[in-house]
């Protein structure tokens, strides 16, 4: 009867045990459901030498809100190696050169820059660049390193296959020389590319590299969501102060402006038909104040237009829009529907020169190659004898197919994770192996 008792106390004992175990193994994993769960980090490399590499990065964060984004400008992290500052003592570095350059309409300078001093400069100090883009990527431990900035691209997938994270490149030119110096050297990197379209000349400077044709995404142009959105014309018409009873033309040379402006209002003052000119200055306050000294006469008139973040209304409302070969802009105009006027009257930009490739391949329009032939070409646009698709993408291509492919990224990257960590478990537990006896010698009892 006691040993009865005891078995009793004793089983009771090891069921409190027991279920006092199980509710506190209960309550942990319920504590660890209720944590926040850690958002993947991607650093993403940018440029502020251009308003379509901003605008690329702005769109990369609306169409990634489940990751934690960092920008990093690698100029930043270089900043002692910009000889462009130390020339100009401190008073502008390479990107602000660059862009005084363009506003200048200096483009033979910038082209003969970019294309030559340039890219000598990076392959130099490529090693430099690589051990600098590693310190910042071991300190902020990213999962993903994006880069949308050219030059940068052989130092930014060597630092990151160093530090054993995955590299995606965001191409946003049709001609891909600047993005891709020193890349046959990054073949074997964990390397992802993506481009707007794979024309014949991405594809050669891409196989030219040895890219293998199953890392490179054609995931449309980064346009940002107001592009998508219905617009109100009236609305748009009255915030902005603009006639009803004209046809509307968009001039427009990038965020930075251009002094070429200046000699379109002057050209299209001549053209003996209604039109109303929207002439988008950027941040350029002077070339703003030259134009507005131009006499506003006869039958065209225009309005100067500062630095906006609401370029989709103002192409909503144009009838066509006059512009350089620049990918930013000639991407937001073709999904605006509406028709380019493409300034081919000198040289142009070299990489930019190559975004006719997607024009010719849209049908979305035409160019001129002297200044005297503008007047006519708006005529001829205006009385609908060119002929242009304005076929329109309904929803952001670009946004859905970049976060499917980063999404395939950390996915692969995690598989390897685990992978690794497996191999590591079994080759610590495998028996080691025991000294065998050399061959035909016995061994000592």
């Amino acid at each position: 009867m006691v040993n009865m008792r005891r078995m009793i106390l004793l089983l009771t004992a090891c069921c409190t045990i027991i279920g006092g175990a199980c509710c506190a193994d209960e309550i942990s994993a319920r504590a660890d459901s209720s944590s926040p769960v850690k958002r993947k980090k991607i650093i993403v490399l940018v440029s502020k030498g251009g308003n379509g590499h901003m605008a690329a990065c702005n769109v990369l964060k609306e169409s990634l809100p489940e990751y934690d984004i960092q920008v990093l400008n690698p100029f930043d992290i270089v900043s002692s190696f910009n000889v462009v500052k130390k020339v100009t003592a401190n008073k502008l570095d390479g990107e602000q050169f660059y862009v005084t350059l363009v506003q200048h309409n200096l483009v033979r300078t910038a082209s003969f820059l970019a294309k030559y001093p340039a890219p000598m400069f990076f392959h130099m100090r490529r090693n430099y660049f690589v051990k600098q883009i590693v310190k910042y990527l071991q300190k902020e431990k990213p999962d993903l390193l994006l880069s949308t900035i050219p030059y940068f691209d052989y130092a930014a997938s060597t630092a990151a296959q160093r530090c054993n994270i995955p590299f995606l490149l965001v191409t946003l030119d049709a001609n891909l020389y600047m993005w891709l110096g020193d890349f046959k050297k990054c073949r074997k990197n964990n390397n992802y590319i993506t481009v707007a379209v794979k024309t014949p000349l991405v594809m050669q400077q891409l196989e030219k590299c040895n890219v293998d044709p199953c890392r490179i995404y054609e995931v449309g142009a980064p346009l940002r969501k107001d592009f998508f959105e219905h617009k109100d014309r009236e609305k748009i018409l009255a915030e902005w102060n603009l006639p009803r009873d004209k046809p509307l033309a968009l001039i427009i040379r990038g965020g930075t402006g251009s002094s070429q402006l200046k000699l379109y209002v002057q050209t299209l003052r001549k053209l003996n038909r209604p039109l109303h000119l929207m002439v988008c200055v950027g941040r350029n306050a002077e070339l703003a104040r030259q134009i507005k000294k131009i006499p506003s006469e006869g039958t065209v008139s225009f309005t100067v237009i500062p630095f906006t973040q609401r370029i989709s209304d103002l192409m909503a409302v144009a009838d066509m829009i006059i512009t350089q070969p620049s990918p930013n802009v000639c991407n937001e105009a073709m999904q605006s529907g509406v028709p380019l006027l493409i300034d081919l009257t000198g040289p142009c930009l070299f990489w930019e020169a190559s975004t006719m490739d997607w024009i010719k391949a849209r049908n979305a329009g035409a160019a001129f190659k002297k200044l005297k032939h503008l007047n006519r070409l708006v005529a001829e646009c205006l009385e609908g004898k060119l002929k242009f698709s304005k076929t329109r993408d309904k929803e952001p291509r670009f946004n859905a197919e970049i976060k499917k492919l980063i999404h395939h990224i950390l996915d692969e990257q995690s598989k390897k994770t685990v992978s690794n960590k497996t191999d590591e478990l079994q080759c610590c537990s495998a028996t080691p192996n025991l000294p065998v006896s050399p061959k035909g010698l016995k061994a000592h009892s």
